[in-house]
C-alpha cells in the first residue's frame, strides 16, 4: 500500500517536473530569439513588451504552456 502512494507520489512529481520544464524552455527560447532579433524586452507601458506578446503567442500555440500560465498568479515584480 505504501509502496503504491509513494510510486503515484513520484509519478505526479516526475508530471509536475515535466511540465515546469516544457515552461522554462519555452519562456527561455522567447528569450533567446529577442536577443538574437536585437529587440528590447519590455516597453512602456509593459504590457506591450516585445517578451509579454512573444509569451501570449507562444500561449496560442502551445496548450501545456497557455494551461500552466492560466494556473499561475502572476505579480508584478518590483526592485
Amino acid at each position: 500500500m505504501l509502496d503504491s502512494n509513494r510510486m503515484k507520489e513520484d509519478q505526479e512529481q516526475e508530471m509536475i517536473l515535466q511540465l515546469n520544464k516544457q515552461v522554462i524552455v519555452t519562456l527561455l527560447d522567447s528569450a533567446r530569439y529577442l536577443a538574437r532579433q536585437g529587440l528590447a524586452f519590455r516597453r512602456n507601458p509593459e504590457s506591450e513588451g516585445n517578451f509579454v506578446q512573444l509569451v501570449y503567442l507562444q500561449r496560442r500555440n502551445n496548450q501545456v504552456f497557455n494551461d500552466w500560465f492560466l494556473k499561475m498568479k502572476l505579480e508584478k515584480y518590483q526592485v
